[in-house]
């Protein structure tokens, strides 16, 4: 077990002591892998508060007794598991929106375990371990300059396949609006807003017609190590990590007919998916406000989804993709 922002001393009493007397694990070791789940779905709020667990370990932390967490990965050796906390007064703001980032999270970490483990007892540099990667990875600067690309990064790149580089070695995806919205994540990493960096950028590959998610994230530590296996200049360290994972791409135009979305809808869909809110995507379209309420009521009744963040996880990585269910969700049109 390991625990970021506790307090170290009940880091350090949950190995020595409570660990061991966690009511949430035996709930655990039957929970599917892959799929968030709410700390109440392992164990009624009631019973947990009749537990020594609780009372001596849980509740001094501000009663963190809620949450939500996910399984990474199970085998008969050990079980990778994400778990967050938070307290039963936030568990109404929160709860949701966590369990449904959880789920987004979870094919990107299965992939980094199965790395490691294919990596294990392998002696590698940086930049060996990034070229066994079929991702896309990119390392740049705070303009955009590229310090370093993998091997699929490079293979990408000579392609003009997607993206490519300027005159002075800058990354530029072909695709205007997918390169603006780089040029915005890169201006607010720059400037410790990460919270605008979240959320792929969608880019579609002409050669399968398909929409491929671009995610850019912060490089926050350790970018000095890094420089020495990597070797670009002192003083011009990344800022950023831009990956284009070929493993989980959708069939956009597939999932939005697997649907019945109308143009507009997926339209729609797809601007959330990019980071666009309602309002500025109905200015960009000319169409009013409540119109594009309306289209996003469709897709949600369409999708079977409730949420916006739920319709850009549908997008992002296909969950929920079988037309027959798709089918047996939509209402028969009159």
């Amino acid at each position: 077990m390991a625990g970021d922002l506790y307090d170290p001393s009940f880091v350090e009493s949950l190995h020595r002591e409570y660990g061991v007397i966690n009511p949430w694990l035996d709930a655990v070791q039957e929970m599917p892998v892959g799929k968030a789940q709410t700390s109440e779905s392992l164990i009624e709020p009631d019973l947990l508060r009749q537990t020594r667990f609780y009372n001596e370990w849980i509740r001094p932390q501000e009663d963190i007794g809620t949450g939500a967490g996910i399984t990474i990965a199970r085998d008969r050796q050990r079980l990778l598991r994400l778990s967050c906390n938070i307290r039963f007064r936030d568990q109404e703001k929160i709860q949701a929106d966590l369990a449904d980032l959880l789920d987004l999270l979870a094919p990107h970490l299965a992939r980094c375990f199965a790395v490691s483990r294919h990596l294990r007892g392998h002696r590698l540099g940086a930049g060996a371990t990034l070229d066994v990667l079929p991702a896309s990875i990119f390392l740049v600067d705070d303009k955009g300059h590229v310090l370093y690309a993998n091997k699929a990064g490079e293979s990408l790149r000579r392609e003009n396949r997607l993206l490519s580089y300027d005159g002075a070695g800058r990354l530029v995806v072909n695709d205007p609006e997918a390169d603006d919205a780089l040029r915005r994540r890169l201006h607010a990493i720059t400037g410790q807003d990460h919270t605008a960096s979240t959320g792929p950028i969608l880019l579609r590959d002409r050669d399968s017609n398909r929409m491929v998610p671009m995610t850019v994230a912060p490089l926050t530590s350790r970018t000095d190590a890094l420089a020495g296996m990597l070797g670009w200049p002192d003083g011009d360290p990344p800022v950023a990590i831009v990956c284009l994972d070929w493993s989980g791409v959708v069939d956009r135009e597939a999932l939005f007919r697997a649907h019945g979305l109308t143009p507009a809808e997926g339209d729609l869909a797809s601007a959330l998916q990019q980071g666009a809110t309602l309002k500025s995507h109905a200015v960009q379209r000319g169409v009013s406000y409540h119109t594009m309420r309306k289209h996003l009521s469709a897709a949600f009744r369409k999708t079977g989804t409730t949420q916006q963040s739920q319709l850009v996880a549908l997008l992002s990585n296909g969950r929920n993709h079988d037309p027959t269910i798709a089918a047996q969700r939509r209402p028969a049109e009159n």
